[in-house]
């Protein structure tokens, strides 16, 4: 398994140590199994790498040269275990986790579509497909810059 990109003293740190023990006893010993933590690390990633592979990011993961996480990444993915822990105990973790998911959600498009920017200048590159010029749109002729068209309703348009 890589190395996660956050920890579960990142976790206590945003929800509290006891929220998080509240949360994930299931075995009833007072504190949060480990196997629920880890499940709740990987799948906050898993959400986090399924996104920005599907967009063009690469490489996944994010910290595969051992160097460290963005933090908007770490807190992308704490956003999405603190939604997780509300949405299944909200007597302990007290946020609209609905709300949070829909947040964490735009956020993350926002990521996807350049809006906002990871902080790292190294890794992962930026999708291939931003950016770029276009010098013809007539594959025939490159050399020749046709107006812009489209095909409407009432026939051939000039944008």
């Amino acid at each position: 398994m890589t190395t996660p990109y956050i920890t579960k003293a990142d976790i206590q740190a945003r929800v509290s140590k006891q929220a998080l023990d509240r949360c994930l006893d299931d075995d009833g010993d007072g504190a949060a199994d480990e196997v629920n933590v880890d499940a709740y690390i990987r799948d906050a990633q898993a959400k986090i790498d399924g996104r920005l592979k599907a967009s063009g990011y690469s490489p996944i993961p994010l910290n595969a040269n051992g160097g460290p996480v963005p933090s908007e990444v770490k807190r992308l993915c704490l956003d999405h275990v603190q939604a997780m822990l509300g949405l299944r105990h909200p007597e302990y973790v007290r946020v609209d986790a609905k709300a949070l998911l829909s947040v964490w959600k735009k956020d993350l498009d926002d990521l996807l579509v350049s809006a906002t920017r990871l902080d790292t200048d190294v890794l992962p590159e930026p999708k291939a497909n931003v950016g770029g010029e276009i010098l013809s749109n007539d594959p025939n002729n490159p050399t020749t810059l046709l107006e812009p068209t489209f095909i409407g309703t009432n026939g051939f348009g000039v944008f």
